[in-house]
């Protein structure tokens, strides 16, 4: 498994734009889900199946 890499991530943007995309390997792929994922790591970050915004 790997996985893909934006040159801007999520980002929004109001103007249409071109971003890079790249596949990762699974090693970065990996690493990657250590640095955002495990408990105590410095990003807090989490998965979430479903969110709904309501307005």
């Amino acid at each position: 498994m790997g996985g893909f890499r934006f040159d801007h991530g999520f980002s929004e943007f109001d103007e249409d734009r071109c971003v890079d995309v790249a596949i990762i390997d699974k090693k970065t792929h990996d690493h990657y889900c250590r640095w955002y994922l495990d408990p105590g790591s410095p990003c807090d970050f989490e998965i979430v199946e479903q969110h709904t915004l309501e307005g």
